[in-house]
């Protein structure tokens, strides 16, 4: 069983190796990290400003110590600089095990809202730079067969690698939001690597293709102690794709001592067209005073859960928001809220 669980291991982290600088950093929990979800977002909340902080742990059981990501989230609201914008800016730092890979990113955030009639409107722009670097890789030709490990020791016969990278990067993004009856729908568009960023680990390796995210959200508010959340983020990069859809219900509280403001408990499923279905998720979050407190769980669904024992991901993350003074209004809330 330990040597299939090798060859199956090798043969997971070769194709990690070969695709993985394609891919981006994504989460369980997006609205714990709106600005990678789409620089638009950016200040959309109820708020003067906000903090946010998201930790995810993959794969632990499967290639201790798995793959850990952590992103660290400031926006606010600019109206003293110009009515209607918003900045921000975060950090994102991850760390691949199997080939002991870290991405680093930091990127800065701009927003702008309009009204227009019953409807509003924001548009996004981020730029920031990325940085990349790998060691102690291995490769196919490394692979021993006499005992179903990786050798470090035999030659890998790879030439002309370079071992760190970083480029700069450039997203965008626009987000529409409006009132109908109970149904308060979101729905946003935004993409990323616009500027066609190069990534040269290899002489072969080429330049980074635009990825497309969709989003749709809001809420519908079935009465003032309860309302219904739709999670749907569908993304794709040239032929791969990736969708997280479900749903998430709201119980909100009346004041009380403990300054409890509501409850979400949320389920969805990680997919996407002409692929495995990957993971289903339970979600929970907890809004005490200025602070929401969120947890997830992934657990693998796929052919992979007999070497993961189920278990995917775990993540924790907290945002707390600040007040400065009172605001517009005719604002909409979004489903973060």
């Amino acid at each position: 069983m330990g040597y299939i669980k090798n060859i199956v291991l090798f043969i997971l982290l070769t194709l990690v190796f070969n695709v993985g600088y394609s891919q981006d950093i994504h989460f369980s929990q997006n609205h714990l990290t709106p600005q990678l979800l789409n620089p638009a977002i950016t200040g959309n909340f109820s708020g003067s400003w906000q903090l946010s902080n998201i930790i995810r742990s993959q794969w632990k059981k499967f290639a201790n110590p798995g793959y850990q990501t952590v992103a660290l989230g400031y926006d606010q609201k600019a109206d003293n600089l110009f009515k209607d914008l918003n900045i921000g800016g975060i950090v994102v730092q991850d760390k691949s095990s199997s080939i002991s890979m870290s991405v680093s990113k930091v990127l800065l955030s701009t927003s702008y809202r309009k009204i227009i009639g019953k409807n509003i409107v924001r548009g996004g722009l981020q730029l920031g730079w990325v940085f990349k670097q790998f060691n102690n890789a291995t490769y196919g030709t490394q692979f021993d067969w006499s005992t179903g490990t990786i050798n470090p020791n035999l030659p890998s016969m790879e030439n002309g690698i370079d071992e760190t990278i970083n480029y700069l990067d450039m997203n965008a993004g626009i987000l529409w939001k409006r009132k109908i009856g109970r149904f308060e729908p979101e729905i946003g568009i935004s993409y990323f690597h616009l500027n066609n960023p190069k990534e040269k680990f290899t002489k072969a390796s080429g330049r980074l293709k635009i990825r497309s995210m969709y989003s749709i959200g809001g809420r519908f508010i079935a009465n003032d102690k309860f309302h219904i959340i739709p999670i749907f983020y569908y993304q794709r990069l040239q032929k791969a794709d990736n969708l997280l859809g479900g749903i998430q219900f709201k119980f909100i509280f009346d004041r009380n001592p403990n300054h409890v403001n509501y409850l979400t408990l949320g389920g969805s499923v990680r997919s996407g067209f002409n692929r495995q279905t990957d993971a289903a998720i339970i979600s929970v979050g907890l809004s005490v005073n200025k602070f929401l407190f969120g947890f997830s769980f992934d657990a693998n669904i796929s052919e992979i859960q007999a070497y993961t024992n189920s278990v995917g991901a775990f993540e924790i993350g907290i945002i707390y928001t600040g007040f400065i003074k009172s605001f517009d209004p005719n604002s909409l809330p979004c489903s973060r809220e």
